[in-house]
């Protein structure tokens, strides 16, 4: 198995509108976005059911966990449900609790790095790092490049852009996105439990699911 992460960025350093965001989203999608308890017993249970009446039962935990942390322009939110075709589901419905741009990232078994840019609820920029024939395999979505857009707002170079777009491989386009907007990407949800120094550099925020 190959490397796989996947992370969101809102463009601001006012954690409390971050959190009031954060806030937002976990009171739309709260119950997707919380950690599964499985246990043994829950397991079992949820084999049961689906024997009986075709149906399933996924017991999470009461609360919803993010993990933030702020570089350069941006605010990182680090959550157990982000990963590559999911996180930009994510991203789009948080860019409609905010007018600041979120931007997604998504890369898997090195094979394919997705770039979006949502804003007002929709795509101004996607970006694929990945070859033709990944693309037909997974079925990509069409890219959505903004030169414009990323150069004003985003505050990437023309030149820089010319770089990244020519990154020979999904590898060396998140090494070079990095280093652009000085925002380490190379980060998932799962190293917090993993890496203690990595998770010194985040602070954790756990929002409970209202009823």
């Amino acid at each position: 198995m190959g490397t796989k992460f996947a992370n969101l960025h809102i463009q601001t350093q006012d954690r409390q509108l971050v959190l009031d965001a954060l806030r937002q989203l976990t009171d739309q999608a709260g119950h997707v976005l919380a950690k599964p308890i499985l246990n043994l017993s829950n397991i079992l249970d949820q084999y049961i059911q689906r024997k009986e009446d075709g149906s399933s039962i996924i017991e999470t935990e009461p609360n919803v966990t993010y993990y933030l942390h702020q570089s350069g322009e941006w605010t990182t939110v680090l959550n157990y449900y982000f990963e590559w075709g999911t996180v930009e589901q994510v991203g789009e419905l948080l860019s409609t609790f905010v007018s600041q741009p979120i931007m997604t990232v998504g890369f898997f078994d090195e094979d394919i790095f997705e770039w979006t840019i949502f804003q007002d609820g929709e795509a101004r920029s996607r970006k694929l790092f990945c070859g033709m024939w990944a693309a037909d395999e997974y079925e990509l979505k069409p890219e959505v490049v903004d030169f414009t857009y990323l150069q004003e707002v985003i505050g990437i170079k023309r030149a820089d852009l010319d770089r990244l777009f020519d990154s020979e491989t999904p590898e060396q386009a998140v090494d070079a996105l990095s280093e652009q907007l000085n925002v380490h990407l190379w980060i998932d949800y799962k190293v917090m439990g993993s890496d203690a120094e990595s998770a010194k550099r985040y602070s954790r925020v756990d929002q409970d699911i209202r009823k």
